[in-house]
């Protein structure tokens, strides 16, 4: 770690668990969306310890690497129930010491157990000491992230669903909203959905957000295509991480003042501090797919007035 001391591209911060049982500091999330809206593209978190139930990473990051060494045998399985089970990527390191191999073995066979799995966490040796195996290592951890079919639910996230699945219910004029859809060129998706007979009833450039923007009603919602203008944006890394596809589901809400902070208050991750206005003057706020269960959920309430949106 001395090592990257004075490395400006490189940012460290030390937090201990100030009594949190899940493995990482409470104040964890917070900090790392301050380091994504900081524009940092790769953030690592290590937890302070591993067992049964320590998992709360997997709530923070998208992909949740499991880090085990030779020497442990048999008690593999038990002493780690819990994290072995929500590891995407297992690493076997000290891997130049005996017992490497019955490590991978055990994953191995642990892994046969789980049926319907459509990615299946694998196994990476690394010697850390000399950097072998983290070049693999790296690619294995892009390849998960890049993963697009598999929609993992993390299990320290079943309270936070709940509490904004009842915070709906509860408002009134709770609806489907829209279809949130990336796409590289709406010139160039629009063709296909006019094919279906849903025609662009709105284009507009959300210049703060970079996102350029097209409205196709469909019965009492629509779907919103999006396209960067800037690559650097939110839209556009979606498009180079994972390609064109669904960007988020929004639902409508009445009161979306009380739904924000009645969600800020009840723990439910949210990615902005405050309501903001968006395409057609709409007022909204993004939900973490950490609350969602894998989707990011947009709540969006009505419009602004012409004269407050400067239309």
């Amino acid at each position: 770690m001395q090592g990257f001391a004075g490395d400006d591209g490189v940012f460290i911060r030390s937090m201990a668990s100030r009594g949190a049982m899940g493995g990482v500091a409470r104040a964890a999330g917070d900090v790392c969306s301050v380091m994504e809206a900081a524009g940092r593209q790769t953030i690592l978190i290590e937890t302070v310890g591993v067992g049964q139930d320590e998992v709360d990473v997997i709530g923070l990051a998208d992909v949740t690497v499991l880090v085990l060494v030779p020497g442990m045998g048999d008690e593999v399985q038990s002493l780690k129930a819990g994290v072995m089970e929500v590891a995407d990527v297992f690493v076997v390191n000290k891997s130049d010491r005996g017992g490497a191999e019955v490590v991978e073995q055990e994953i191995v066979a642990m892994q046969s157990l789980a049926l319907g799995r459509r990615w299946v966490p694998p196994v990476v040796r690394t010697v850390a000491t000399t950097g072998e195996g983290i070049a693999e290592l790296m690619e294995t951890v892009r390849r998960c992230a890049l993963e697009k079919d598999e929609r993992r639910v993390r299990i320290n996230d079943i309270d936070g669903v709940s509490a904004l699945g009842q915070s709906i219910l509860e408002l009134r004029g709770s609806r489907l909203d829209h279809l949130g859809v990336a796409v590289k060129s709406i010139a160039g998706a629009r063709g296909f959905y006019e094919a279906l007979g849903l025609m662009v009833s709105h284009e507009e450039t959300v210049e703060h957000e970079q996102v350029k923007t097209a409205m196709l009603p469909l019965g009492e919602s629509r779907i919103e295509l999006l396209e960067a203008t800037q690559e650097d944006s939110t839209i556009g890394r979606f498009l180079a991480k994972r390609g064109e596809g669904l960007h988020h589901i929004a639902i409508h809400v009445d009161e979306i003042d009380a739904m924000f902070t009645r969600l800020s208050r009840q723990g439910v991750r949210l990615t902005s501090d405050a309501v903001r206005v968006g395409a057609g003057g709409h007022r909204y706020f993004f939900v973490h797919p950490a609350s969602t269960g894998g989707v990011l959920l947009e709540i969006v309430g009505d419009s602004i007035e012409p004269r407050e949106c400067g239309a």
